[in-house]
């Protein structure tokens, strides 16, 4: 896959600065949540306790298809089919548009849930192919 045709930017055009914002938007994220004991790279958003619990796993990274984008590296969310990844995309989105910071993603299929299922939840939360054929979604702040 070129470059390109994942990204509506210029290569070139994603900068140094536009990294250094998505980083520090990431670190006010991962501040705000616990790490995941099993993969530290990722934090848990957690809502009860004991067999009521349910959480979100995330991982985020500065997006490489987007300026001043932050990429949702990995999500998922349990128990499944419970609105859980519904509410937690929406967390993070709110997070992400008080400080003006866009979001990216790719579905992948190596996960529990297909591909065009994970497209369909995506789409449902707002985000939209990042130019017309490419398999990168992203969000935009309102």
């Amino acid at each position: 896959m070129k470059i390109n045709e994942i990204t509506n930017e210029d290569p070139d055009s994603i900068k140094i600065d536009s990294l250094t914002k998505a980083k520090e938007w990431v670190s006010k994220i991962y501040n705000q949540f616990p790490t995941n004991p099993i993969d530290p790279r990722q934090r848990a958003i957690v809502w009860g306790e004991g067999d009521n619990q349910q959480f979100a796993m995330f991982e985020l990274a500065p997006s490489m298809s987007k300026k001043d984008a932050v990429e949702i590296a990995w999500f998922q969310a349990y128990p499944r089919r419970q609105g859980v990844g519904s509410r937690a995309m929406k967390m993070l989105q709110d997070l992400a548009a008080k400080d003006g910071i866009s979001l990216t993603l790719f579905p992948w299929d190596k996960g529990q849930v297909s591909r065009p299922a994970l497209i369909k939840f995506y789409k449902n939360s707002g985000f939209i192919p990042i130019k017309k054929g490419s398999n990168v979604l992203q969000w935009e702040p309102r």
